[in-house]
């Protein structure tokens, strides 16, 4: 409520420490800039024997030089940094994009810094040169901010799908034409089953939903959207529901030269949605059978029959993307009344229990009641199809975030990839899984195939950066206190 402050005292900005009304983005680059001065100086900017000593401090005095600490610093981070920790909002960086660009200003200078002496008042900085420090924590704060995400993308584009063998293909999401935007559910669904279909297809190369789905509504020419997604062709549809009837337009397009590969109009019964989706992907495997060879085929395993359980599983999905609570729990509702239709239905069950996973990781429910119902639904969902890569991730997840069974979360991690190696989620999970357990050189790398395979989605790039930051701190501890960590 306004006139409460509630936070981390340590990193809080001075309008939200008093507890203001007016709160807005520019506290977090307050909070950044606490965190950006404790990489670089050892110690946050304000401290104090209680709370309220630290916060009458930052509401009392000007946040102090970081080359007070270290007169190593350059000038030019320093003045970043007092920037980001000026007490008025209007004083401060106005966006992250802002300060992402000043930090990138800073760095090339920074790693050319000359070696200062030790430093003896933190143990991370203790006897590191002022270049390999500046670097931890530049990199560190950059890669949270996303600045790099284009140098990223260009760099995978150097050697990504579009450079091989394989057949690489965008599905963009299906633009809803019908009368009543309500059934926009449906035109996203079907985007997201195809995208999972394509993706287990050998051979294939797929970019998530979060990559496809950044370019809706965009206004960009179909082949710079393919070029973007560093692809070779791009699957665009629209639907049409009503009466009934169900009517999907669908074109494969060439991105080097955007000639049509492709097209065809179904038109069904709306019950027979399931049947649309697997012929969609199965016409568009046999079309690019050149690519592939003959051992591609395109699989929808476990699934159902019946058209109400699909639909309510398309619903499902829907509400389960839009990363909310009341979305989530909006999902795990659609998802049960599927099975209640269709208790055999595989991939609901496998659903059901990776939302359960996310449900208790940020407390939506008791952990106590949520990751067991978690684990009991990916069981069921194995126990119709064991191949589902899914439930074999929702297995894991609960093993590492629950059960603290590391190594029962490694062989269903595992399993996972090896049923779908392009299954983002699940990399970035494996590589949480990596990093408790100390190998910090395999969670960087399944960090990196999971941004690889999301190259939109901002969590794979923040979550290297926290790799990372573990991979520095643990290394300078002793081998007793590492292993104990481990």
């Amino acid at each position: 409520m306004t006139g409460i402050a509630v936070g981390t005292p340590l990193y809080m900005s001075p309008e939200q420490a008093e507890g203001r009304r007016e709160v807005d983005a520019r506290s977090d680059i307050y909070s950044l800039g606490c965190v950006l001065y404790e990489m670089l100086a050892g110690a946050p900017p304000f401290t104090g024997p209680t709370a309220h000593a630290i916060l009458a401090r930052r509401l009392s005095a000007p946040a102090p030089s970081v080359r007070l600490t270290r007169d190593s610093v350059p000038e030019s981070l320093d003045a970043t940094v007092q920037r980001a920790l000026a007490r008025s909002p209007g004083d401060r960086f106005q966006t992250t994009a802002e300060l992402a660009q000043a930090l990138a200003l800073v760095a090339p200078d920074s790693a050319r810094a000359a070696t200062p002496p030790a430093i003896t008042t933190h143990p991370l900085l203790r006897a590191r040169s002022w270049g390999a420090a500046a670097a931890i924590a530049i990199t560190g704060l950059v890669l949270a901010l996303g600045i790099w995400a284009i140098r990223g993308r260009d760099a995978d584009q150097a050697n990504g799908p579009g450079g091989t063998e394989t057949a690489s293909i965008a599905v963009l999401p299906f633009v809803n034409l019908s009368a009543d935007a309500e059934h926009q559910y449906f035109a996203d669904g079907l985007t997201d089953e195809l995208i999972t279909t394509l993706s287990r297809v050998k051979g294939f190369q797929v970019p998530s939903r979060t990559s496809s789905f950044a370019f809706k509504q965009a206004d960009l020419d179909v082949r710079e959207i393919g070029r973007r997604l560093d692809v070779r062709s791009v699957l665009e549809g629209t639907i049409r529901r009503g009466e009934g009837r169900v009517r999907v337009s669908v074109r494969l397009v060439s991105v080097s030269d955007g000639f049509q590969q492709w097209s065809n109009i179904y038109e069904e019964d709306a019950q027979d949605a399931l049947q649309i989706q697997e012929s969609i992907a199965r016409a568009i495997v046999e079309t690019l059978q050149g690519q592939l060879g003959s051992a591609a085929h395109a699989v929808t395993r476990g699934g159902t029959t019946d058209p109400e359980a699909y639909d309510l599983f398309l619903r499902a999905l829907f509400f389960r993307q839009q990363s909310t609570e009341q979305g989530m729990l909006e999902s795990v509702k659609h998802y049960r009344a599927a099975l209640k239709r269709a208790p055999d239905f595989a991939r609901a069950h496998a659903a059901l229990a990776e939302a359960y996973c996310m449900i208790g990781y940020y407390g939506f429910q008791p952990p106590s009641e949520i990751f067991p119902a978690a684990a009991a639904a990916a069981r069921e969902a194995l126990r119709f199809d064991p191949e589902l890569p899914a439930a074999h991730n929702a297995l894991g997840y609960v093993a590492l975030y629950y059960d603290w069974d590391w190594a029962l979360a490694d062989r269903e991690f595992r399993r996972s990839i090896a049923l779908d190696p392009n299954y983002g989620l699940v990399r970035q999970w494996y590589g949480n899984l990596l990093t408790a357990m100390g190998r910090f050189g395999e969670a960087e790398e399944e960090m990196r195939r999971s941004q690889a395979l999301d190259a939109f989605r901002t969590m794979p790039r923040a979550v290297i950066g926290w790799v990372l930051f573990y991979k520095v701190t643990l290394n300078v501890r002793s081998p007793s206190s590492t292993r104990s960590l481990r």
